[in-house]
């Protein structure tokens, strides 16, 4: 629906680390996406027709930084982040990498910048995804 819709969005997270050829256990799927008013309309737009509409206020909340909507429950919900460390969206945007899943264009955020993003959080499981990786947790 996200691709329907015009969405423009990145997985990252877990999901992302496992496109990147090491899977690991989550209970959620991240999506970062973009923090334009016609890309919060649009998934807002996705969002009510999936039946999260009544989560939100409107397509404005989308656009508060920083911010995490979580939509659903473990282990099939989603989070919505509008903002990530380390990495700014339209950057990621160009750099992405873009897979064909079961015929659907799906984007996933760069290498470099899933590392970018996981040295600058700095949390205990980022550090186990970057050694995951093969890749020292500072440069």
């Amino acid at each position: 629906m996200l691709n329907s819709h015009g969405v423009e969005y990145l997985i990252v997270g877990a999901h992302a680390l496992a496109f990147h050829g090491h899977p690991r256990y989550t209970a959620d799927i991240d999506f970062f996406i973009q923090t334009t008013r016609a890309n919060a309309e649009r998934l807002y737009d996705v969002l009510c027709e999936f039946g999260f509409g009544d989560s939100l206020d409107g397509p404005e909340d989308l656009l508060k930084e920083p911010a995490v909507f979580m939509l659903g429950r473990q282990p099939f919900r989603i989070d919505l982040l509008n903002q990530i460390d380390g990495v700014e969206f339209a950057g990621a945007w160009e750099r992405r990498v873009v897979s064909e899943l079961d015929g659907i264009s799906v984007p996933f955020i760069s290498l470099d910048d899933f590392v970018a993003n996981k040295r600058a959080a700095g949390r205990k499981k980022d550090a186990y995804d970057l050694e995951a990786l093969g890749v020292e947790p500072e440069p």
